[in-house]
């Protein structure tokens, strides 16, 4: 035991004595930060943080001019961004169809966001609208979408006078509605449901995913590069191949605590900034860290049979292709365990050890509440895997770390397992 953890400390200060172990500790959070930045600059535009845009309105119909612009001044009125300003309403004019290829010149140059063409009246009384814009962006998806939500305003507005409503009046019947979503856990708990739940998401995901394939990749490359420069040949002299494995799998599962400590506490502190701060309970993080280790030494297991069969990275890489799948498949199909959390499918995928490290975190980031049973039914089938799998690994990784040349085929590494 003394061996393992002479040989667990050595490859811990080893590691992150090196240059790129700081450049992942810090590279990270910022690519986080980084992506969060430009993935959220378009939502700006649906939250009114862009510059106002301008919009032309043709009317062939003539008769609407009044309620739309009143409805459009009430939706500027208070606000200092995102407005939507009518550059020039033309009404009811006859030559009206030859200034549209003129006012497509000014959305190319820039001159206008977009205009509207109130075509007429189809014979059931709805009225034909054509909306032009060059963009095919979320800030045109979003300027489309006020455009249709006050032009259907005024249209109700103008039936509403038709019937001789007062104005106040109207503005009462156009009253909307306020709804939040709020979930409800076993425990009776109120469970506030916002955009931010994906947010938080991505970032466990993306953590655990990382700390996971990341650290373990470490192992891979160790192994090949003592196995390459001999070195390995001079640590057995001194140890069994067990305990080696052991200490390297124990070394780097120390790292990655550390980088996910970093990478989580960096993450709590940005999500406390935007104000998110509802689902990060102590009893996910601490699910977080217990399903962590478990996946590591799993992978990481994994990773050194790999590496002990293996003389290059090049030789390395369709396992490690496989390896990295098996990881993947659950942010793969995260919007099915989103939509079916109860499914066969998110539930198998919550317990079978190869998958459960991110899909049980996932579940349990989606769902108000997941079952203890399954919960722990995922650790105890991981530990159990953990326990064949470094015994297997062991058996493999005491003939193959000596072996050069050539990589094994299938069948002689399934031979090596019958060995006692």
């Amino acid at each position: 035991m003394f061996k393992i953890i002479e040989v667990a400390k050595r490859e811990y200060l080893a590691t992150v004595r090196t240059k790129s172990f700081l450049v992942s500790l810090l590279l990270t959070p910022m690519v986080i930060v980084l992506i969060l930045f430009i993935t959220d600059r378009p939502n700006k535009a649906y939250t009114g943080e862009v510059a106002s845009q301008e919009i032309v309105i043709i009317d062939q119909i003539g008769t609407l001019k009044h309620e739309i612009t009143q409805v459009f001044s009430e939706y500027n009125q208070g606000k200092s961004v995102h407005q939507v300003i009518i550059e020039d309403y033309i009404d009811n004019d006859p030559n009206s169809d030859k200034c549209l290829k003129g006012f497509s010149k000014e959305i190319l140059n820039g001159k206008i966001d977009a205009y509207l063409l109130i075509d007429g009246v189809d014979p059931n009384g709805t009225i034909l609208l054509n909306f032009y814009s060059q963009k095919r962006t979320d800030s045109d998806f979003a300027l489309f979408n006020t455009v249709k939500m006050l032009i259907g305003k005024a249209v109700l507005h103008q039936k509403y006078k038709l019937h001789s409503f007062s104005h106040n009046l109207i503005k009462s019947l156009s009253q909307g509605i306020y709804i939040q979503h709020i979930g409800v856990s076993a425990q009776l708990d109120l469970i506030q449901n916002s955009g931010s739940d994906m947010l938080i998401v991505f970032f466990y995901m993306y953590i655990m995913y990382m700390g996971i394939f990341s650290t373990s990749q470490r192992m891979l490359s160790g192994l090949i590069e003592e196995k390459n420069t001999r070195i390995i040949e001079v640590l057995l002299s001194i140890l069994t191949p067990f305990q080696l494995m052991a200490g390297k799998i124990f070394g780097l599962a120390s790292v990655g605590l550390t980088l996910v400590g970093f990478w989580l506490s960096a993450a709590h502190f940005f999500l406390m900034n935007k104000g998110i701060t509802e689902t990060l309970s102590l009893s996910i993080i601490g699910y977080f860290f217990i399903y962590y280790i478990l996946g590591f030494l799993l992978f990481s297991s994994l990773m050194a049979a790999v590496g002990s069969i293996c003389n290059s990275n090049k030789e390395a890489h369709n396992y490690t292709v496989l390896i990295s799948l098996i990881l993947i498949v659950p942010m793969i199909l995260c919007t099915h365990v989103f939509e079916k959390p109860d499914s066969i499918l998110a539930t198998f995928l919550s317990i079978f050890p190869l998958t459960a490290p991110v899909a049980m975190v996932h579940k349990m980031l989606f769902c108000a509440e997941v079952s203890h049973f399954y919960a722990l039914l995922a650790i105890l089938l991981l530990i159990a895997s953990i326990l064949i799998g470094i015994r297997l690994s062991a058996k493999i990784f005491r003939i193959g770390i000596l072996m050069y040349g050539k990589p094994p085929k299938i069948r002689e590494i399934l031979r090596w397992l019958k060995y006692e």
